[in-house]
């Protein structure tokens, strides 16, 4: 697929003349799995709402892998797949591009971004595909966008708590 960046990209003229994602409230999440309930409560917070998501490359990279995605195609205005990923309805180089993309190509009011299905995990403090988390908000607070975290915190967690993972004691 010709990413939304690219010189031949229908696109193009947009990407090149846009530098901001004006305020857009950007949800970042660490895990795909996040994606339906981060979902859920912005369209119970903003009923009608137009929401992007852009899927990092930190799970697994086809979008299609994702049957979680395919059951909300219908709640969403597309998906942005950038860097390694693929298979989004717009595919674009960088979360940057990615998250233009959503907001000016899109036309999302609020966009999510997550990696997709699936993370890479050695269990050590830094060695999870999940702390590209905070790249993300570096990048919609880059653009002038509204990053807002989504922490997964949980009393009931088996995992033991380290720096890429806290839970709550």
């Amino acid at each position: 697929m010709l990413g939304v960046d690219e010189e031949v990209s229908p696109h193009r003229a947009v990407m090149e003349s846009v530098d901001s994602v004006d305020g857009m409230p950007v949800v970042v999440a660490d895990l795909h799995s996040a994606l339906p309930a981060v979902l859920a409560g912005i369209l119970l917070d903003r009923p009608g709402s137009s929401v992007a998501y852009v899927m990092t490359d930190g799970g697994a990279l086809p979008a299609w892998f994702s049957r979680t995605l395919d059951g909300l195609r219908d709640h969403l205005a597309g998906t942005v797949t950038v860097g390694q990923s693929f298979g989004g309805d717009l595919e674009a180089t960088t979360v940057h591009s990615g998250l233009l993309a959503a907001r000016h190509v899109l036309r999302a009011d609020v966009t999510v971004v997550a990696q997709g299905p699936g993370n890479l995990g050695t269990g050590t403090a830094w060695g999870f595909t999940g702390v590209a988390a905070g790249e993300a908000v570096n990048a919609v607070a880059a653009l002038g966008g509204r990053p807002v975290a989504s922490l997964r915190l949980s009393d009931a967690d088996p995992a033991p708590a380290t720096a890429a993972s806290p839970t709550t004691a």
